[in-house]
């Protein structure tokens, strides 16, 4: 089997891990409201071990406040041809 590094070339810039086998469906987005218990979005793998390694990291990628996040932009970046 490829290796992530192997199969996509950005994979081997990241300073953090990257889990082909695990994905996410998300039911709620950035600023939406949440209350305790509500589920935030479902944790797929290919097997236990797989969503065992990637669960500290996923969960690390949330934070909870009382008030809205600050809009983010829709386009990070223009990028045009010359």
């Amino acid at each position: 089997m490829a290796s992530p590094e192997s199969t996509w070339g950005w994979a081997a810039t990241r300073p953090d891990p990257v889990y082909p086998d695990v994905g996410f469906i998300f039911r709620k987005k950035s600023g939406h409201a949440v209350t305790a218990g509500e589920q935030i979005c479902t944790m797929y793998g290919k097997d236990a071990a797989a969503l065992e390694a990637a669960k500290e990291l996923a969960v690390s990628a949330f934070s909870f406040s009382a008030s809205p996040p600050e809009p983010r932009p829709l386009l990070l970046k223009e990028i045009s041809a010359l």
